[in-house]
């Protein structure tokens, strides 16, 4: 998986630490034909922050808006607050993705301070493995993970991102 913050990329595959709020990340599974952004792949877009205001606390999505095309599935889900709140977009013509600007229904937000944990997966969704399965099973029975963690050092309100990739080819 790859980790991009304003056009940067901060991890793609080890550990990586941040200290206090985290705006405008990105993650993909990198293809070979995603583009610095998540172009011509799904993406999730996320921001880890306490709210300061109702409806300004973390947020988080799956796009696919163009330049945005589905090439995996991915998913996540927020844990230490918030727990278990999330959207799944397993397939090209799901419908928990934003597609246009105004598909505010696939914002997930989470309005609690201090969510210490956002976990974000993908994987090919083109398996039976995945048809009938919830989702948390995969992540507990997949055996191979890759995992990037945003973790802060000791004694830091922190916001942990941890990104786990399963991936079956078919």
């Amino acid at each position: 998986p790859t980790l991009v913050q304003n056009g940067a990329v901060l991890n793609s595959g080890n550990s990586y630490t941040a200290t206090g709020p985290f705006s405008a990340g990105i993650a993909y599974l990198q293809t070979g034909k995603c583009g610095l952004n998540g172009d011509e792949c799904t993406t999730v877009e996320m921001t880890l922050v306490n709210p300061t205001a109702p409806g300004a606390g973390s947020s988080t999505d799956i796009t696919l808006i163009a330049p945005h095309a589905f090439n995996k599935g991915v998913g996540f889900r927020y844990f230490n607050g918030c727990d278990g709140q999330g959207q799944t977009c397993a397939t090209a013509d799901c419908t928990d993705a934003f597609r246009t600007p105004t598909d505010y229904f696939a914002q997930t937000q989470c309005e609690e301070n201090n969510v210490s944990r956002l976990s974000v997966y993908l994987y090919n969704a083109h398996t039976s493995l995945l048809k009938g399965r919830p989702h948390d099973h995969l992540l507990l029975s997949a055996n191979c993970f890759k995992r990037m963690f945003i973790s802060p050092p000791f004694g830091y309100t922190v916001w942990v991102l941890g990104i786990l990739l399963y991936s079956v080819e078919t």
